[in-house]
């Protein structure tokens, strides 16, 4: 969650790299085509239209709409689901399952997370226990409720349209493809869990990262390896740290100088997966098929440099629909005045 006294989009340039260098040899020169400098800044708070200046998260679609959704008390406080947003005025829309039939009912608000490849918004009501996809345009709308017992991990969109999600169930993870209507349970299999499970906030807490390549989805058991479900095949094999063609080991410390788990991965060009371990380990790169699992150390070195003071709390990854991908360096809290924190930066 965070509060803003006004809803800012910033354009930057920021730093250009060049995949073969960051990806081959160290020795290798890192491109720069610019320095990082603010072009423009527009503001959006109350006066333009926002029903509210605390936002969780914002989602655009195919048509370059904007949708947000409200932070948790201004949902509970506000009765406030997420809303379209067009820079003057935001509009809020009836998503209402079938089993809501008398307005005495209790309400559920309901959180929207990204969208799908058939163009349905998808996302989880406030008490990540249902699951919906809703067409803005066609107004369909499908709900999905977990088991009892079922705690959701995390969403993302599926290939060819519909909803990839993630359960657990005391040790054991289930994925489940979600098209309309329709459910199928693409797999399952149960690990050993040597810690609590990891208190589950939201999907940004990165504790339960959960991302696509091919027709391969990928996400961390703990912080003991990586679990791949292959989506043909419906099968799920857990790979841990020492069976990965790595030569370095892998630190299993979980947080990040207070910031808690941050470990996250993205599909990045080609047959590659661009991990990132925490502070302690660093960035990776993964072939998705050979397993080969192979240091960053440019990356590590322009983006976590530990040896200097006020080293950054948070690096956080963003993909856009072309999968450019923006690494975002910082702090857990951006207001924090220290004047011994360096000023970090963003790698596109």
């Amino acid at each position: 969650m965070f509060r803003l006294d006004r809803f800012v989009i910033i354009s930057v340039a920021f730093f250009i790299i060049g995949s073969a260098s960051l990806y081959g040899q160290a020795n290798l020169p890192v491109e720069l085509e610019s320095a990082p400098s603010i072009n423009t800044i527009a503001s959006f708070g109350l006066n333009e239209g926002l029903p509210t200046n605390c936002l969780k998260n914002v989602v655009t679609d195919r048509q370059g709409r904007l949708w947000v959704s409200p932070c948790a008390t201004t949902w509970l406080d506000d009765n406030y689901n997420f809303f379209q947003y067009d820079g003057k005025k935001a509009f809020q829309y009836e998503v209402s399952p079938d089993w809501i039939a008398e307005p005495t009912d209790t309400t559920i608000n309901w959180f929207v997370w990204g969208e799908t490849a058939n163009g349905l918004l998808y996302g989880t009501s406030y008490n990540y226990q249902t699951v919906f996809s809703w067409h803005p345009d066609l107004r369909e709308q499908y709900f999905f409720n977990l088991h009892q017992g079922e705690q959701l991990l995390n969403l993302i969109s599926a290939p060819g349209g519909g909803i990839l999600v993630l359960t657990l169930t005391e040790t054991k993870y289930q994925v489940y493809r979600l098209v309309a209507n329709k459910q199928q349970k693409i797999g399952e299999i149960t690990l050993d869990f040597t810690e609590e499970l990891f208190d589950f906030d939201n999907r940004y807490s990165n504790a339960h990262s959960f991302t696509l390549a091919g027709q391969k989805a990928w996400f961390f058991h703990q912080r003991s390896g990586l679990v791949t479900v292959d989506l043909l095949d419906e099968t799920m094999q857990f790979h841990p740290w020492n069976k990965l063609s790595t030569q370095q080991t892998i630190s299993e410390f979980a947080y990040d100088q207070g910031a808690g788990l941050t470990w996250q991965m993205l599909p990045s060009y080609g047959d590659q997966l661009l991990l990132y371990l925490g502070v302690n380990n660093g960035f990776f790169s993964l072939h998705e098929t050979s397993l080969d699992m192979q240091p960053l150390p440019l990356l590590n070195q322009l983006s976590l440099p530990t040896n200097t003071p006020g080293s950054p709390k948070v690096v956080s990854f963003f993909q856009d629909q072309k999968n450019n991908i923006l690494i975002n360096i910082g702090y857990e809290y951006p207001f924090v005045n220290d004047k011994n924190k360096q000023p970090y930066g963003a790698y596109l």
